[in-house]
């Protein structure tokens, strides 16, 4: 995407939100995992407000967004490029993000 090494422009990020929301309804997912700060907040507005997991004394935001399909489960991390990147801190985050998009689609 872009113009490689160069970050994308407002617009495309802009224009990318009609292709995820027909993603969500050609795919139908339950679970959505978005990678990069820059991504999840240019995603389109969710149908619902943003939840939060909670870990220790830090919390993370998701999204419920409607489909064809039904509801996917859209949690966002930091993107592994990103120099700091740990799978020691985003490992759990996941795991948990998995278990709670579980219990939603019970």
């Amino acid at each position: 995407m872009g113009n490689p090494p160069g970050r994308p422009s407002n617009s495309h990020w802009k224009g990318g939100q009609k292709p995820f929301l027909e993603y969500l309804d050609d795919c139908k997912p339950q679970f959505v995992l978005v990678l990069g700060k820059g991504v999840w907040n240019s995603l389109p507005p969710a149908a619902q407000k943003d939840e939060a997991l909670v870990r220790e004394d830090e919390s993370r935001s998701y999204r419920i967004y409607r489909h064809k399909g039904g509801d996917a489960f859209v949690f966002g991390i930091y993107h592994p490029a990103w120099l700091r990147w740990s799978y020691g801190k985003w490992h759990p985050w996941v795991k948990q993000a998995l278990a709670e998009a579980r219990r939603f689609h019970r």
